[in-house]
């Protein structure tokens, strides 16, 4: 990666943060959320390009 990794679509149930490789979420509610990040990075010949990745987390109080 070129950059470091961007929230494009903060949580609702929660608080995301983001480092350079890792996307970090802590919430105190039960439900659905969904997070959207983009990566950018190299692509095979060598061009720069970027990804958005969403992420639907299921948050439980119990042990699956």
């Amino acid at each position: 990666m070129y950059r470091p990794i961007e929230l494009v679509t903060k949580p609702t149930l929660g608080e995301a943060k983001t480092t350079h490789y890792r996307l970090y979420y802590r919430s105190a509610k039960n439900g659905e959320d969904l997070v959207t990040v983009r990566f950018h990075y190299l692509g095979r010949t060598g061009s720069l390009e970027s990804a958005l990745v969403n992420y639907r987390i299921h948050v439980t109080d119990k042990p699956l």
